[in-house]
């Protein structure tokens, strides 16, 4: 009897033992800016995320073990720091094991130091200010992104390439605002560019005021514009440039956002032929493989130029990176614990959909993100963003590679 129910605890054990874990994730996404509108990329991030989960399970990635993101731990916060701490003390005090989403810097720097607080790791796919850039100050964070210096820097050099030398330069005062600002100051003196009007405001800051700044530079005679805006206060910026006859002939306009997809058709019109960076895709088997199975995962057709689409591969490799982190943490034995996905989360070096994703163990930041430049075309009559590749940054000279021959300028004017 005793030897019986000697093995019967042993069964119990190692059943108890090799039972599959869920993982379960928690989201803060942006599904509706603060003002109401309904943000497209937002549900294209979400898509991608989904997406990985459903890759990760299908191919028991993780063993027997899963990943699980229930609708009701995800937050629609607005790209807005409003009640932040509110929605991450209810998420931490789930049994979730990360925090994903987080895509925009304001609101993503407040998740970070809430982070340490709760004591729950934070994963974004798009929050780039450098500010978030320390693991030192912020160890409970990490994104899959590099910081905008590394974006926006290459609007200056492609000023630069078209012999620009004065520019008006517009920018929030938010994290992200206040680092594009230093890069852009840092960048123009580098380049021999004057800032002959510098303009900055608050997020959200209203279409009046937005256009009494436009207006000055079109009263100016300003012909070279640079936009470091979250994407609502972009679009306000290119409304004025259109309402003040801004895109036209011999103008030359940069923004830190792509537009995205049915935006205002006065935003379209005073948009058409800027220029935009965002991170590129390679061409792989990955990749094309993503683009059949979102496909069929969204019952959609995709534009796999928009942002929408590289925001969704962005969104889709942050998951990928827990996943991966997990991998880790199991290959030493040790339990999936909030604070060993922190002690293992930079160590990861995989290949994602948008390249090689792997860090340095003092940075958040992701290691040589492959990044191009985007130029708008406007909108097609569905209302969807036209955008085309004219450059990309050489992976070994670490310069631009132009291709003027696809350049719209404003105006509509092709070379």
């Amino acid at each position: 009897m005793l030897r019986s129910f000697s093995i019967l605890l042993i069964f119990v054990f190692c059943t108890s033992s090799l039972r599959a874990e869920i993982y379960d994730l928690g989201g803060l996404y942006t599904q509706h800016y603060r003002d109401g509108r309904y943000a497209d990329w937002g549900k294209y991030s979400r898509l991608g995320a989904q997406l990985a989960i459903k890759k990760i399970n299908t191919t028991n990635m993780l063993g027997d073990d899963k990943f699980r993101m229930k609708m009701e731990n995800v937050i629609d916060y607005h790209c807005w720091t409003e009640n932040i701490k509110a929605m991450m003390s209810t998420l931490s005090s789930k049994s979730i094991i990360a925090i994903t989403g987080a895509e925009c810097s304001a609101p993503a720097a407040i998740m970070a130091d809430l982070g340490r607080e709760y004591g729950i790791p934070i994963f974004s796919y798009g929050a780039n200010a450098s500010q978030l850039s320390s693991a030192i100050n912020y160890p409970w964070f990490l994104r899959v992104v590099s910081p905008s210096e590394y974006y926006e820097g290459y609007l200056i050099d492609l000023a630069a390439h078209f012999k620009i030398d004065q520019i008006a330069y517009f920018h929030t005062t938010d994290p992200w605002g206040i680092g594009a600002n230093k890069v852009i100051q840092q960048s123009t003196k580098n380049k021999n560019i004057r800032i002959i009007k510098k303009y900055s405001f608050p997020r959200d800051t209203s279409q009046s005021v937005i256009d009494e700044y436009v207006k000055e530079t079109a009263i100016l005679n300003v012909k070279n514009i640079v936009i470091t805006t979250p994407t609502p206060d972009t679009v306000k910026i290119f409304k004025a440039i259109h309402k003040f006859g801004i895109n036209k002939p011999g103008n030359t306009l940069f923004a830190a956002e792509m537009l995205i997809d049915y935006e205002d058709d006065a935003a379209v019109l005073g948009s058409i032929g800027y220029f935009a960076p965002i991170v590129r895709l390679p061409q792989s088997i990955l990749l094309t493989e993503y683009i059949e199975d979102l496909k069929n995962f969204s019952h959609e057709e995709l534009n796999v130029e928009s942002a929408n689409f590289i925001y969704s591969a962005l969104s889709y490799d942050h998951i990928m990176l827990i996943a991966n982190t997990i991998l880790l943490i199991k290959k030493d034995k040790k339990p999936v614990t909030r604070t060993n996905l922190r002690d293992y989360m930079r160590s990861v070096s995989f290949t994602g959909i948008t390249g090689n994703i792997s860090y340095s163990t003092s940075s958040n930041d992701r290691l040589n993100t492959p990044i191009q430049i985007m130029n708008s075309h406007g909108a097609d009559s569905n209302g969807a963003m036209n955008f085309v590749k004219i450059a990309e940054v050489n992976q070994k000279t670490g310069q631009l590679d132009i291709d003027e021959d696809k350049i719209l300028w404003p105006g509509g004017i092709s070379n």
